[in-house]
């Protein structure tokens, strides 16, 4: 059932992260900050990565193993990004900022697609 559900929300983390991509290079583009809204997204995207992970160590506890093990690093680091970003970003102006979401979140699509690539249970 876990892992199910962990495959689940890592195909729900890849279509996220795409949307806020696109999302926060358009942003950029269009010479905008970024707004509350934006930053709630990120929120939400946190609080699933966050769960995806924590299912990811239910399953090492339950004696299930990824299909490689780079799989651990990129479920570690995922959870790391955005709030690094963020420490990052809200020192900078605002039309940068949202370059930086952007291009984090792209990261973490990317992230996301090579972790389910290394799952495989």
């Amino acid at each position: 059932m876990v892992d199910v559900l962990h495959g689940r929300f890592g195909m729900v983390l890849i279509l996220y992260m795409l949307v806020l991509g696109v999302w926060g290079v358009l942003n950029f583009v269009r010479g905008s900050g970024v707004s509350g809204s934006y930053l709630g997204a990120l929120l939400i995207g946190e609080i699933v990565a966050i769960v995806q992970t924590l299912m990811g160590v239910g399953l090492l506890l339950s004696d299930v193993h990824p299909g490689r093990q780079i799989h651990f690093l990129y479920g570690a680091l995922y959870p790391l990004i955005i709030p690094f970003v963020y420490t990052y970003a809200r020192s900078q102006p605002p039309r940068r900022a949202s370059f930086l979401y952007g291009l984090a979140t792209l990261f973490l699509f990317g992230l996301a697609i090579r972790a389910m690539g290394t799952g495989g249970v």
